[in-house]
């Protein structure tokens, strides 16, 4: 603002008082119309013009114009210096809104971390004030901008590490791949972004902890986001199964078992594939997607477990099995497989059947020793069951599942039960679903075996109907009390009516 003005007083008296107020009016009026229609996005600049821009023009203007004062006097140097303050303070202003969009969501500042920001308006006002010292006061900057060139060579090489950091982390701010909250990868650290500024990144693993990470060695290395902000992570599962095992056997079973694991995602549906044959074992992976990526660790684990329970039951078997005992697959798995005569005697003790044992050798050829982990779910509601099963150690729970609402449990089975309803006699839909309440052993008999064998033991088969009946009479009592007067479209029967028809051989 070095400028020189005519020397006529009168005139830029007669501009001062008329146009000052004027401006200031005019100012006023803008903020409030801003004000009524909730335009804020101009409010700052227009306020930083009203209340500093337009008085600091008048105090500039009457020194010169009306007071006659030169660019030399210290008075308008002052007045000349704010000025120039106040017009860098202002540009600033309406560039935030136009280009960053401050207060209005316009533009990118949604995009651009805060720090780079300030840092650009840093270099904008020390341009604007070497300008001002340079040409308002007449300083010679050459010797400072030298001085300044010396020292920043010598601060950079003494931080070095620290500002690698730091221009780290603002290349990373700025380019906002990820952000506070994602769950990420770097080198051998995993856990979620808690925090992250212009010199470090933090993570908290599976364990609690705090992972302190400079942003120089984050910049260097890779980094994963795991789940790609989806809220889901895929995973894969090695396992591995002797060589005498079917591998199509083995890849429907493992699939089985993830859709049945809680947490498994169904679309995209889990798929197993054959890995590799190695020395000992055929290896099998299985692609898998954790519904929540925070558990993608722990569902892996609860797919494991189970899977070994389904093996069991499967007799399949595992390497280290037979490598143990140097025998070969095939002889593992015959050992592993109890014989009729084990089944027979276990049945016999149970006491679920109360015949001799002779007789229960027909009724076990087909059968198999099995064990179920608890929440493993052995007959389904609305599918035929395909088998009885006798409870030998465990226990298991008969629950309803109604269209809406929680499960109801209906019927506990303990050791020396048998779990079937007259549905299995029927070969229709089971009304209830079974699954294991603890670690489940049972004996697992064909349908079709246990009919023939109850139609040679007519004494057998009436009890099993007096059982069988007073199981059905307990579920609807138990079903009438939890849906009272509830009706479902079958005739004139009740929900619980068409349910006790479905239990009557």
């Amino acid at each position: 603002m070095t400028f020189t003005l005519p020397n006529d007083w009168f005139t830029w008296g007669l501009v001062l008082l008329i146009g000052f107020p004027f401006a200031m009016i005019v100012l006023g009026e803008l903020l409030q119309n801003l004000a009524r229609y909730r335009v804020s996005a101009f409010a700052t600049p227009i306020t930083i013009l009203r209340t500093i821009g337009v008085p600091m023009l008048f105090i500039a203007l009457l020194l010169r114009g009306v007071m006659g004062y030169d660019s030399g006097t210290l008075a308008v140097r002052i007045a000349d210096t704010i000025c120039w303050i106040v017009l860098i303070n202002l540009a600033l202003a309406v560039v935030n809104v136009i280009f960053f969009g401050e207060g209005a969501g316009l533009g990118a500042s949604a995009r651009m971390p805060k720090l780079l920001l300030d840092l650009l308006r840093l270099f904008i006002v020390l341009v604007a004030a070497a300008i001002v010292v340079s040409t308002i006061w007449g300083v010679d900057l050459g010797g400072l901008l030298t001085a300044l060139g010396v020292g920043s060579i010598v601060i950079g090489l003494a931080l070095q590490d620290t500002l690698g950091s730091v221009f780290s982390g603002i290349a990373m701010l700025s380019t906002r791949q990820f952000k506070v909250g994602d769950t990420v990868q770097i080198g051998a650290d995993e856990g979620v972004l808690t925090n992250m500024n212009w010199r470090t990144v933090t993570l908290r693993n599976w364990m609690g902890d705090e992972i302190i990470l400079p942003n120089s060695s984050v910049s260097r290395g890779k980094l994963i986001v795991l789940g790609a902000g989806t809220g889901k992570r895929a995973f894969l599962v090695d396992l591995k199964l002797a060589y005498d095992h079917a591998p199509q056997e083995v890849m429907t079973l493992m699939e089985e078992v993830a859709k049945a694991t809680p947490g498994v995602a169904r679309t995209p549906a889990p798929n197993a594939s054959l890995a590799a044959f190695e020395d000992y074992a055929v290896r099998y992976n299985i692609f898998m997607i954790a519904e929540d990526l925070n558990m993608a660790v722990l569902v892996g684990q609860q797919f494991q477990i189970n899977f070994w329970y389904a093996a069991q039951r499967k007799g399949l078997v595992f390497p280290a099995q037979f490598r143990r005992e140097f025998q070969v697959p095939g002889d593992a798995r015959e050992q592993r497989r109890p014989s009729a005569d084990a089944l027979a005697d276990a049945l016999h003790e149970s006491a679920a059947l109360p015949v001799a044992k002779l007789a229960l050798l027909p009724l076990v050829q087909n059968a198999r020793r099995e064990i179920y982990r608890a929440g493993e779910v052995l007959m389904a509601q609305g599918a035929a069951s395909k088998q009885a099963y006798v409870v030998l150690q465990g226990s298991a729970t008969g629950c309803y599942q109604p269209d809406v609402g929680r499960a109801i449990a209906i019927q506990d089975f303990e050791p020396g039960q048998v779990i079937m309803f007259k549905s299995l006699l029927r070969g229709t839909d089971s009304p209830l679903q079974v699954k294991a309440s603890s670690d489940l052993v049972v004996i697992a008999i064909p349908a079709h075996d246990l009919r023939e064998f109850l139609a040679s033991q007519r004494e057998l088969a009436e009890e099993m109907e007096t059982i069988l009946s007073g199981r059905d009479d307990s579920m609807a009592r138990a079903l009438q009390q939890a849906f009272p007067g509830q009706a479902q479209v079958n005739g004139s029967a009740s929900r619980v009516d068409y349910l006790r028809d479905m239990f009557r051989v």
